[in-house]
């Protein structure tokens, strides 16, 4: 397979090059017959198109014979050490970052003397050509897109990895406004120097670049809250956060000037989403959040701020963080679980605290709220598009609707115009010890009404309750799995770290 060989060391300038638009170690020089790998193989897998090409290599699309899925494989044809170097480094460090917003990386292979990466195929589209071609979206969209980013990133960083290279071209836009982060090409590990990534070289792509970065000084993770503070500039005002045709006064802009203000750039954005970007974008690190965890929550409390209006009749808006939500929720392994007395009683003891006559414990799932313990109903689940629970999980406080019917969000939700007519609703959200509402403890009657201050105390109680049974419940479970693996080792004659000989 000599023609993957030949196009070693050659460049195209299509979209998926502008990584190293703008970078300090560019390879110039044209590509011509990457097209000739259409219908090729690289190693087991079947070539399909070609996605795009870079300045290192190209992208394509791939078929995998063996499971049956769609990958994409990212070679390196340059015949730099250091580049192929940097090409490992990049598998292995992304390579071992399992979460949904960041890609996944399955394999790295040489053929034909040319590295290759191969990691999962994302729909979608780049985060740049989206902002590029005007795509109208609501703030919510936007902060979802953000806390996606940050919340990848806070896992990337409790690794001990370090991105670099944060920007609206590495980032992939799935359905739903969910976040893939790409191209960890130029990441490094943290408190960790190699001759690839030594301090005293800037590394990155200048427009995005920390002043750290820029300076050649050492750089923690700190950078990438920076360069993450450029990227929600840039959606939110469709404009460059640093603009200038002359590579080193843009260098020098960023070191030493301030962009224009957000909020003249875009003035509907609210103020504490400017305070947060403003404090991304200081250029001292002591001075920017200190945490991407940090960061995530200050974008979460300006989500909760903004009024719950449905999208389009009466669908929910999705929390910001909806894939990582949906993760935090299946490691319960709660749904389509059996009944239990323990959430029974919390379901009793909802309804006994506010007087209503229906209460539920409520886990809301990709497309549907079910219920895993309930007082008052038959249903055991509902259409998330009907859910009301489905907006007590965008807040972390309890939502009180004293009456669905004069709320113009809920006055055409079926649960109120249909059979069961319901008139009130009070939830308190499930939400995990790392932040994320995967489902609530629920009141509803029939009739509008209020709860008092020490009702409202009740429920948060009971919805915290459900997460030490559900904490509880994964614990049981791992303690189980941990004695029957104890119990095969025994039974295969290992003991510790032992074996028999």
């Amino acid at each position: 397979m000599g023609w993957l060989a030949n196009i070693a060391g050659r460049k195209s300038d299509s979209h998926t090059g502008e990584r190293n638009s703008g970078t300090l170690d560019p390879f110039p020089g044209p590509a011509t017959g990457a097209e000739s790998a259409i219908g090729r193989k690289i190693g087991k897998y079947d070539i399909v198109s070609k996605i795009g090409a870079g300045g290192f290599g190209t992208v394509y699309e791939a078929f995998d014979p063996l499971i049956q899925r769609k990958v994409a494989i990212k070679t390196c044809e340059v015949g730099s050490p250091e580049i192929r170097a940097r090409t490992f480094q990049e598998a292995q460090l992304a390579g071992r970052l399992q979460h949904p917003n960041i890609t996944t990386v399955y394999e790295f292979g040489v053929e034909d003397d040319v590295p290759y990466i191969v990691q999962e195929f994302l729909p979608g589209e780049d985060l740049d050509r989206l902002i590029a071609r005007g795509e109208p979206l609501l703030l919510s969209d936007k902060l979802k897109i953000l806390v996606g980013v940050a919340i990848g990133l806070e896992y990337a960083h409790k690794a001990g990895v370090i991105h670099r290279d944060i920007k609206p071209a590495n980032i992939r836009v799935l359905d739903g406004h969910a976040i893939k982060i790409m191209d960890f090409g130029i990441a490094k590990a943290q408190n960790q120097e190699t001759e690839i990534t030594k301090a005293g070289v800037a590394v990155g792509s200048a427009g995005y670049m920390s002043p750290e970065q820029i300076c050649g000084d050492p750089v923690d993770h700190r950078t990438d809250i920076f360069s993450f503070g450029l990227l929600a500039y840039e959606l939110l005002t469709r404009q460059k956060a640093f603009r200038n045709e002359n590579l080193f006064k843009l260098l020098e802009t960023i070191v030493k000037e301030e962009p224009p203000p957000l909020e003249e750039q875009a003035p509907d954005t609210p103020q504490p989403l400017v305070d947060i970007v403003r404090r991304c974008m200081r250029k001292e690190p002591a001075d920017r959040f200190q945490t991407a965890r940090e960061l995530r929550d200050a974008l979460l409390e300006v989500h909760e701020q903004i009024p719950s209006t449905p999208l389009s009749g009466v669908h929910p808006l999705m929390p910001p963080d909806e894939t990582t939500r949906l993760a935090a929720l299946g490691r319960f392994e709660i749904l389509d679980s059996e009944p239990e007395p323990e959430f029974d009683d919390l379901a009793h003891l909802a309804a006994q605290i506010c007087g209503t006559p229906i209460a539920l414990v409520t886990f809301v799932d990709r497309d549907r709220q079910w219920f895993k313990a309930r007082v008052g109903v038959e249903a055991t689940e509902t259409p998330r598009d009907h859910a009301l629970c489905a907006h007590a999980i965008l807040g972390r406080n309890p939502l009180v609707l004293r009456d669905l019917s004069a709320d113009e969000r809920f006055a055409r939700n079926p649960m109120v115009t249909g059979p069961m007519k319901l008139r009130f609703y009070a939830g308190a959200p499930l939400v995990t010890t790392d932040g994320h509402a995967i489902g609530t403890v629920c009141v509803l009657d029939r009739v509008p009404r209020e709860l008092s201050e020490a009702q409202l105390e009740g429920l948060r109680a009971l919805a915290r309750q459900a997460l030490s049974l559900l904490e509880l419940r994964r614990r049981v479970r791992f303690d189980r799995g941990r004695s029957g693996e104890a119990l095969v080792r025994e039974a295969s004659g290992i003991t510790g770290s032992e074996r028999r000989t």
